[in-house]
């Protein structure tokens, strides 16, 4: 039998909606919608074929954190569509750490800083195209060679030797990228082995957000 694919999709606004609308044509797809506004939860299920059991009206942060945290389901995918670095306010509310301000901006390609201290990098000046399948090795829009990904740059990050973690983000439908509830609990264990501050980063090969994490609690 074959197994069906979970997605959990956080937010139903205009992102979000061309999200699951992409994820509905896989065939095995069962896609789920974290949305905290009623009105908007309300709207999507008169506008995209969804039961009301695959609509949960909750703050995404909250439901996702402790989805995360009971330990079961590794092979579903969360897909954030809302205006915030997702994954590290999963990490902030399972581990207690806070927010620090970069007190200088590390070097990274195109970067620049978010209205809360979240750091954007890319690998382009210009918006990509939504069928990119991301090459490995080359710039699917320029052809040009590509040395390293953003990942493995943002994994070398030199910022007061504080150690940086990075959680890849997957293609899964055009223009729409998740990432897998294993890879996210496997990167909380490191963190957990962490005592000091450190820089978290979400990252496809070519775009990504980081912040800077305050120190394990005491």
């Amino acid at each position: 039998m074959t197994e069906t694919e979970i997605f959990y999709v956080a937010g139903a606004g205009r992102f979000g909606c061309q999200a699951i609308s992409k994820l509905l044509l896989r065939p095995r797809a069962q896609v789920l919608v974290v949305e905290k506004n009623p009105s908007t939860a309300g709207t999507l299920l008169a506008e995209i074929p969804l039961a009301e059991d695959q609509l949960i009206v909750a703050d995404a942060v909250s439901f996702l954190s402790s989805y995360v945290g009971r330990g079961d389901h590794d092979s579903a995918w969360i897909v954030p569509t809302i205006p915030l670095h997702l994954a590290a306010a999963i990490i902030m509310q399972l581990t207690g750490r806070g927010y620090l301000e970069w007190d200088e901006i590390p070097l990274l390609p195109h970067g620049f800083l978010g209205p809360n201290g979240e750091l954007y990098s890319s690998l382009a000046d210009f918006t990509c195209p939504e069928d990119c399948p991301q090459p490995s090795d080359h710039c699917y829009t320029t052809g040009e060679p590509r040395e390293k990904s953003l990942v493995q740059i943002l994994e070398e990050i030199l910022y007061h030797d504080y150690p940086s973690l990075v959680l890849q983000s997957r293609q899964l439908a055009p223009g729409v990228g998740g990432f897998q509830v294993a890879a996210i609990r496997k990167l909380l264990e490191q963190i957990n082995d962490i005592s000091g501050p450190l820089v978290f980063s979400t990252a496809c090969l070519c775009h990504g957000v980081s912040n800077l994490l305050g120190s394990k609690p005491s």
